[in-house]
């Protein structure tokens, strides 16, 4: 379950770049902030060039570790196969 929903996220924040706005919440102020500027129908203002595709690939990379060998997830089902 952990792991399909992981896999469905990446897959999710691969596609940020299609939208129109997005609001990463990996910092709950600043998401708050994103998010109202949204509901204003302003995008925020903070995103530089390229910040999209940085965050998105740093959040990728996350989840692949967890879903990797080394990670959390792949243990917590070699675990449960025992």
């Amino acid at each position: 379950m952990l792991e399909r929903r992981l896999r469905n996220a990446r897959d999710e924040i691969r596609a940020a770049p299609e939208f129109d706005f997005v609001v990463v919440n990996d910092r709950l102020e600043r998401a708050v902030d994103d998010l109202e500027a949204v509901l204003r129908e302003r995008a925020p203002v903070r995103r530089g060039p390229g910040e999209i595709e940085t965050t998105v690939a740093r959040l990728c990379a996350e989840i692949d570790r967890e879903l990797g060998p080394d990670g959390p997830v792949y243990r917590l089902r070699q675990e449960r196969r025992r």
